[in-house]
């Protein structure tokens, strides 16, 4: 009788495993996060969210609810630990303007001449 050759024993336990000198080993996995804004994207982003709510919606409440999202994520993006494209987006469309000139922080007040910038909450009521 020939002696049967047995399968190798299973050296993995678990999420542990055996390396040896002839696993292929892999680079580490990195993080990337190419939809991640820079700081001074980010903050042109707030100043952008802080007018919209002071000038249009009065409420971060009301904001979220015409942005379509959570108040705590409006809330993240404020406090610096959330921003996104999508966000810029949504915030360009209701104020009304490109997305490029709510990132530049070129964006206007509402309440103010797009020319001069002078106050027109005074010229409105007299209208």
């Amino acid at each position: 009788m020939k002696p049967t050759k047995q399968p190798p024993k299973r050296t993995q336990k678990g999420h542990l495993r055996v390396v040896t000198e002839d696993s292929e080993r892999r680079p580490p996995k990195t993080k990337k996060h190419p939809n991640r804004f820079s700081d001074h994207d980010r903050q042109m982003l707030v100043v952008a969210l802080r007018m919209l709510k002071n000038e249009r919606y009065g409420t971060w409440w009301r904001l979220a609810e015409a942005m379509r999202v959570a108040e705590g994520t409006l809330h993240q993006v404020v406090v610096g630990k959330a921003g996104s494209m999508g966000m810029s987006v949504r915030a360009a469309a209701l104020a009304g303007v490109p997305v490029e000139v709510l990132l530049t922080g070129q964006i206007r007040s509402a309440n103010r001449c797009p020319t001069c910038n002078r106050v027109l909450a005074g010229l409105l009521d007299k209208l």
